[in-house]
């Protein structure tokens, strides 16, 4: 939690005030709470920080966007509003009782509202030029089983005010590129959440990481995929490794020693499981796994790739300098991305 709240909330609420009555961004008034949900943020004070600062965070998101994307990320507050009193059981009149095989409701919305908090830390983006606002749907569905409810939590990046054609096509395209990775199997009792992060943003090229976690009901633990979505804005394509390196190289060895040298690093040897550079090779290669990050190319790796659960899914870093032998003449973006 940030330091000093109560000055954060000051400067914040003067914002939501510019903003006019319909920001929806105020904190809890624990005076006057006005459900049930209210009431247990109110009983407990970490709680009432969290959902204050959450409030900030929402608050400072909306400041700079437009009527139409402020109206978005409101309409979305409110939605997650309703998600979590479905989940957290806090819809009704009254608190309910604990049920042994059930979340408490306030550990259900201290877990909810400090995630909360995160998402809207990122909700508003101004990298390269552009805004990025956050879009999100929620739904909570009946499913059937002792965890009560499936949930889909799904958000998706939009530029703001897009000013020609090369940003509106890059707002169609990575909406409909998380919705397929969204896309529900309706067979399965699956919680799924999918987020991304803009790793970076410039005229030339807009880097995009996805996560895609799923919780099939009854499982030990949920997994999570991520995936490099990088948009050429002008052409308005994928980029492909033609665009960055130069043919006759030898680039893709480059890259797998480079990122080897990087996960001995990181991980105890013992937990990796790539014992030489050549079982990355293939995955190194793939742009798919490519964070175009200002520091450098981060090499995306899944879980169980290159090591155990426990591990996540580590990201090899490599140094922009370190790759400047291997790029073509004229790459497709500036380097470092601005």
């Amino acid at each position: 939690m940030r330091a000093g709240i109560a000055p954060l909330f000051a400067a914040t609420l003067a914002a939501l005030l510019a903003l006019g009555a319909g920001a929806q961004a105020a904190p809890v008034d624990c005076a006057k709470p006005a459900n049930v949900r209210e009431r247990i943020v109110c009983a407990d004070s970490a709680l009432a920080a969290t959902n204050e600062a959450a409030a900030a965070e929402l608050s400072a998101a909306l400041v700079p966007l437009s009527p139409a994307a402020r109206q978005a990320l409101q309409e979305a507050q409110r939605a997650w509003l309703r998600f979590i009193d479905t989940l957290c059981d806090t819809a009704g009149s009254e608190i309910p009782s604990a049920a042994p095989d059930r979340e408490a409701p306030a550990a259900c919305l201290a877990r909810r509202y400090g995630l909360r908090k995160r998402q809207l830390e990122q909700a508003t983006l101004a990298k390269g030029g552009f805004v990025i606002a956050r879009h999100e749907r929620f739904a909570a569905t009946a499913s059937g089983d002792r965890f009560g409810f499936v949930e889909r939590d799904i958000a998706w990046p939009q530029i703001d005010r897009p000013k020609n054609a090369a940003a509106r096509a890059w707002n169609a395209v990575i909406r409909r590129r998380i919705e397929a990775i969204a896309k529900s199997e309706d067979r399965l009792a699956e919680d799924r959440s999918v987020d991304y992060r803009i790793a970076s943003a410039g005229p030339a090229l807009i880097a995009t990481v996805i996560t895609d976690y799923r919780y099939p009901h009854g499982a030990a633990h949920g997994g999570e995929a991520v995936f490099a979505f990088n948009w050429l804005l002008k052409p308005q394509r994928g980029l492909v490794a033609a665009d960055l390196f130069a043919p006759g190289k030898a680039w893709q060895d480059a890259l797998a020693q480079l990122a080897f040298a990087q996960l001995q690093r990181q991980i105890e040897p013992a937990m990796l499981f790539a014992k030489s550079a050549d079982a990355l090779r293939k995955s190194v290669a793939q742009p798919e796994n490519w964070a175009i990050e200002p520091e450098g190319l981060g090499i995306l790796f899944q879980q169980y790739e290159v090591g155990p659960f426990v591990i996540g899914h580590p990201e090899a870093i490599l140094a922009w300098p370190s790759l400047q032998p291997l790029f073509k003449a004229r790459p497709a973006f500036a380097i470092p991305p601005r």
